[in-house]
């Protein structure tokens, strides 16, 4: 992180409280001073604006010749590139336009990543050649994270419905992610594979107002809708059941059966025998 407990001879680089990132001018430390990296941090020698010399954990010697001592620009540059930075954006107010209501809303998201330096000096450059804190990496990340969260978003809400946008997190996380990586290498900083979290959509409270009271009223019409069909089902039934009592009930009674005359003895026959009771002739 490049705090520096320095002498005349030797500088101790160790892990800074405050600073991710800092400098410190080599006008008063003598030739071929001991540079001490404890572990996680690295030291970045630079001359002239420009980076000489990188040094790791351990001990070693600063290249600092008469050339350098000249110059009289000479600065050690101390990083944590062990800490995990945890980084949270957002963005609002992105302009959605709801077809199925003719209504014009605003959209936003929140997002959660984690990232951490890979490359100090690229990363000491992009923020102005300055002493970095870690509210400075914050506030730097947050920014990038929310110009490119804001172009994606935009572009998907021109398609879609708001019933899909809700499932456009997974996706939308994905193509960000990607397009962070790179912009944050280029920046000497690595975002952490799979740690960029979109929370959910979240729109401005007239238009979320105005759609619960439309569905409200569409619910309402349903459940009329569904009563009306049901009584004119009912009214059906009670019909056709009326049409079949009548059908039973008006109908005349079949007439008794009447007795007979033998065609042979001329003899009236009772209704329903088989033959007549005088000759004996089958009826």
């Amino acid at each position: 992180m490049g705090i520096f407990s320095h002498k005349t001879k030797q500088i101790v680089i160790s892990i800074d409280p405050v600073y991710c990132i800092r400098s410190i001018p080599l006008d008063n430390i003598a030739y071929n001073a001991t540079v001490i990296v404890e572990t996680g941090c690295v030291g970045i020698y630079v001359v002239n604006g420009r980076k000489s010399s990188t040094f790791r954990p351990g001990t070693a010697y600063m290249i600092n010749d008469k050339k350098d001592r000249d110059i009289r620009s000479m600065v050690l540059i101390g990083a944590n590139v062990n800490k995990e930075f945890e980084v949270c954006s957002g963005i609002g107010g992105i302009p959605y336009h709801d077809d199925e209501l003719g209504m014009d809303a605003k959209v936003g998201i929140s997002a959660d990543m984690k990232v951490h330096i890979v490359n100090p000096w690229d990363f000491y450059v992009a923020l102005g050649n300055r002493d970095v804190t870690e509210k400075d990496v914050n506030d730097y990340l947050r920014g990038q994270c929310a110009t490119v969260l804001q172009a994606e978003l935009a572009k998907r809400l021109q398609y879609c419905t708001y019933e899909d946008i809700s499932t456009q997190a997974t996706k939308m996380a994905q193509k960000a992610e990607e397009q962070l990586q790179k912009i944050f290498l280029e920046k000497g900083v690595e975002l952490v594979k799979g740690s960029l979290v979109l929370g959910n959509f979240y729109f401005d409270e007239d238009y979320l107002e105005y759609r619960r009271r439309v569905q409200t009223a569409r619910g309402e019409a349903a459940i009329a809708k569904d009563e009306q069909a049901a009584k004119r089902e009912k009214d059906m039934a009670d019909l056709e059941a009326l049409s079949r009592a009548k059908e039973i009930f008006g109908r005349k009674p079949d007439a008794a059966p009447a007795d007979r005359k033998c065609p042979l003895c001329g003899m009236t026959v009772p209704a329903g025998a088989s033959v007549c009771p005088n000759c004996g002739k089958k009826m």
